[in-house]
């Protein structure tokens, strides 16, 4: 069960160790600042949301680099030295001075990196990865999975369930863990954290908001085209409203999200993950009983 609400102090989080496998499990991974492997994570997702046949392979071709040796600098199962960052940075286009950031960014991180053996805790305000976070819907969808009683802890199966590229699962999860909303334990285990680690970064609510509604509007039209009747509940009434009383109004389907939620997830059993959107709009604009 998911609310939308989302509290106005950024979070600071400790840094986790994760690693992704089949199934995803924790691990060591590569000390991140303004991280290019995130960056080449964040541009397959866009290609491939713009180009839904783009995949890894491609990716792989335009940076003239083997599928599976980037799906593991890709993980940062493999570092991205200074080489492979200006030689990628190159296949995608970026200026001089934009490579050049990276590089400084790297060089900055591994300044600051503790010797090894030490413990000495490293936090972090998120922001982009709260954004995507906000702004993209398969990542509280996949928290919802973990609920699912036919779960599996794998990335193919994930995908297969919502729909979207493995890869995109494996970016999602990390950057959960890495904000704290979900643990992977040692055995293999995942925990929903959200509960606790929702405080999510203000200044970026109300774009990643937006994006977030956006998606599932798109997400709600596909059902609507291609989900049986019997499946799904897709109705409206149109109504001349006292606009004074919205206020209340949105109180009131607060309140219903919540119990019909609550209603739905305490059957005996668990066997899809459902979006209940509501949209409340003006379908006039009579300027002169504007509030």
């Amino acid at each position: 069960m998911r609310h939308s609400k989302v509290g106005s102090n950024p979070v600071l989080v400790q840094k986790q160790p994760i690693q992704h496998s089949k199934p995803l499990k924790s691990g060591p991974r590569q000390a991140r600042a303004q991280d290019f492997r995130l960056y080449l994570q964040s541009e397959l997702s866009r290609r491939a949301k713009e180009n839904s046949s783009y995949s890894l392979r491609a990716f792989a071709k335009l940076l003239e680099v083997d599928p599976s040796a980037l799906a593991k600098l890709l993980k940062g199962d493999r570092p991205l030295g200074p080489r492979l960052i200006s030689r990628f940075g190159k296949s995608l286009g970026l200026a001089p001075d934009e490579i050049r950031e990276f590089l400084d960014a790297r060089e900055h991180a591994r300044s600051r990196a503790p010797s090894r053996g030490a413990s000495v805790p490293e936090y972090q305000q998120i922001t982009l990865d709260t954004f995507r976070i906000i702004s993209d819907w398969h990542h509280y969808a996949i928290l919802e999975l973990i609920r699912v009683d036919s779960f599996r802890p794998d990335s193919r199966w994930i995908s297969s369930a919502l729909g979207i590229p493995v890869n995109e699962v494996n970016f999602a999860v990390e950057r959960m863990v890495r904000s704290g909303l979900l643990e992977i334990t040692a055995e293999g285990k995942w925990l929903d954290l959200s509960e606790v680690s929702t405080n999510l970064v203000k200044p970026y609510f109300t774009d990643a908001q937006r994006k977030h509604q956006k998606q599932l509007l798109e997400k709600a039209i596909y059902a609507l085209e291609h989900v049986p009747v019997a499946r799904r509940d897709q109705t409206s009434i149109t109504m001349a409203i006292d606009s004074e009383r919205l206020g209340e109004a949105k109180e009131r389907i607060k309140q219903f999200r919540r119990e019909l939620a609550q209603f739905l997830s305490r059957g005996e059993k668990r066997d899809q993950v459902y979006q209940l959107a509501i949209s409340l709009y003006p379908l006039s604009d009579i300027k002169e009983n504007r509030p």
